[in-house]
Formats: structure tokens, C-alpha cells, sequence
């Protein structure tokens, strides 16, 4: 690095370095303007014996370049997210599948004994709280109060939460949260 930096300074050395850049960004524009001459040369043999109108064929080009390119980026964006599947989010443990580049299938888990979680409206227990609805693990009796919220408020909130560890690629970087009181 020191031996780049130091021809760099160089008068004679920096010159050198420059001419030869610029002579592989022309030779790079030369091979752009060959591919560009092969598509329509390929274009032009295409349409010779198709007779429908030049602003048809260039219409359905456009939507079918369109279409390809967001299959693409939706392959991009879904590429390797199918490992993330699971995550400690909000006091309880949550499992997904994907449906395409969606999250789907959205299970809470018991953090405890990782049974699935089921909802109840504890008004109809008899209790008197403010809390309307609960997640209940039938297999332990862990609860969690939801805190006045419908279900699928808690429900977006986590889907939105997972997404965006997705989008900004935080679930490779950490490990995955784990509850507080699972030491074993």
C-alpha cells in the first residue's frame, strides 16, 4: 500500500497510472457499444418476420424486462432469509415460515417450554383488570399480558419488527435474543 501511495505522489508514476485507467474505461465503453450493437442486432432479426407494431413489441419488451428484474430483486431479498425463522421478540418465542419473500405462519412460543402459545380474553374469566386479552402456554401456565391491545396489533408489531431485522440484516449480525430466565 505504501509502494501504491508513493507512486501515486510520483509526477511521472501518477501520469502512468491515470493513462492506463483511462485507456480501460474506453476499452470498457468499446465492448458496452458491441453489446449494445449485438441487442439490436438480435432485435432487428427477431421483428424481420413479425408483423405486429413496433410500439406493441416494445411495450410487451418493457413489462417482460419489468417482470423479470422484480423476480430478481425478490429472489435477492428472500436469498438466505429463509434461515431466519425464529427470534425472542417481546417476552415471548416466535417461529415463522415464508410465503415467497412474506412471513407467514407467525406462531408464539412459550419461552419456558416452547409450547405454542393460545390467546384468551381474560374478561370472561372473571378477572378485573385492564388488560383485555392474554397469551396463555397451556402446557405451563406462563401468561402475558398484551396491555389493551387487540391481538393483531401485538400480532403487526412483531411481523414489523421481524422485517425490519430482515431489511437491515441485524438477525445475522446478533444471535438471537434469548429470555432472561432461560440459564439452563
Amino acid at each position: 500500500m505504501e509502494l501504491l501511495k508513493k507512486i501515486w505522489k510520483d509526477p511521472v508514476g501518477s501520469k502512468i497510472i491515470a493513462t492506463v485507467l483511462t485507456a480501460g474505461f474506453v476499452w470498457l465503453l468499446s465492448k458496452i457499444q458491441l453489446i449494445n450493437e449485438f441487442f439490436i442486432f438480435i432485435i432487428n432479426k427477431l421483428t424481420a418476420f413479425i408483423t405486429i407494431p413496433i410500439w406493441f413489441f416494445t411495450v410487451l419488451l418493457t413489462v417482460s424486462i419489468s417482470f423479470v428484474i422484480k423476480l430478481l430483486m425478490d429472489l435477492r431479498i428472500s436469498y438466505g432469509n429463509d434461515k431466519y425463522t425464529s427470534d425472542y421478540i417481546e417476552g415471548l418465542s416466535w417461529e415463522w415460515k415464508y410465503s415467497g419473500s412474506k412471513i407467514s405462519e407467525l406462531k408464539p412460543l412459550c419461552p419456558q417450554c416452547k409450547h405454542e402459545i393460545i390467546q384468551r380474553d381474560i374478561r370472561q374469566l372473571g378477572y378485573s383488570h385492564q388488560t383485555k386479552e392474554e397469551f396463555y402456554c397451556e402446557g405451563c401456565n406462563f401468561t402475558l399480558a398484551i396491555n389493551d391491545k387487540p391481538v393483531y396489533e401485538y400480532y403487526s408489531r412483531i411481523n414489523r419488527h421481524i422485517e425490519r431485522k430482515l431489511r437491515t440484516k441485524e438477525w445475522r449480525k446478533n444471535k438471537p435474543n434469548k429470555p432472561i430466565n432461560q440459564d439452563k
